[in-house]
């Protein structure tokens, strides 16, 4: 090996050596502290963000449960909702079938009791007439003060009685007889 010499002024002391060698000791120190800090920062970040990414699945699941849970209490609202209209429907039907049933019913006694009161008119109007066949020709008539000519036979002029009020009479009477009639169908 060549003999190197090595100039001894020159040479720096053994403090700031130690020095030197401590200031770049601090400096490898602290950088490696630095990288050490931005690997565990870069960790935690890259934990942090698999924990978000964790937790949004978690969530969006959740929502999804609770989104498919608020549609199936919609629908199962729906579907009561429905049958309870179909229900309320039916009964509506029903009480419309009974009161068309009730119409018809009380129609069908009415026509009875209009057919039995017709039939008892026509059995005493034939009744009537037959009465004034009976009687004579000129006994028919009878001739009242203002010149009016009224029937005998039906027996409601009486002396001083205006034929009008006759037949008012008559026709009170008759209603009279219809009412009475009515009841005794019942």
């Amino acid at each position: 090996m060549a003999d190197l010499s090595i100039d001894q002024k020159k040479l720096p002391g053994v403090k700031e050596v130690c020095r030197d060698f401590a200031v770049l000791e601090d400096h490898t120190l602290a950088r490696n502290l630095q990288e050490q800090e931005i690997e565990n920062h870069l960790a935690s970040n890259i934990q942090k963000s698999r924990l978000v990414q964790y937790d949004l699945q978690v969530a969006k699941r959740m929502q999804d449960e609770e989104d498919k849970r608020a549609r199936m209490r919609n629908q199962r609202r729906q579907r009561d909702i429905v049958h309870s209209d179909n229900e309320i429907a039916q009964e509506i039907q029903e009480q419309l079938v009974k009161q068309a049933l009730d119409k018809r019913q009380q129609e069908e006694k009415d026509e009875a009791i209009a057919r039995r009161l017709h039939e008892k008119e026509l059995k005493e109007e034939r009744k009537r007439k037959k009465q004034l066949q009976d009687v004579p020709y000129e006994d028919r008539y009878y001739e009242d003060n203002g010149g009016t000519l009224a029937l005998k036979a039906v027996g409601f002029l009486l002396p001083g009685t205006s034929f009008n009020t006759a037949l008012r009479d008559a026709s009170v009477l008759q209603l009279h007889r219809n009412v009475s009639n009515v009841h005794l169908l019942y």
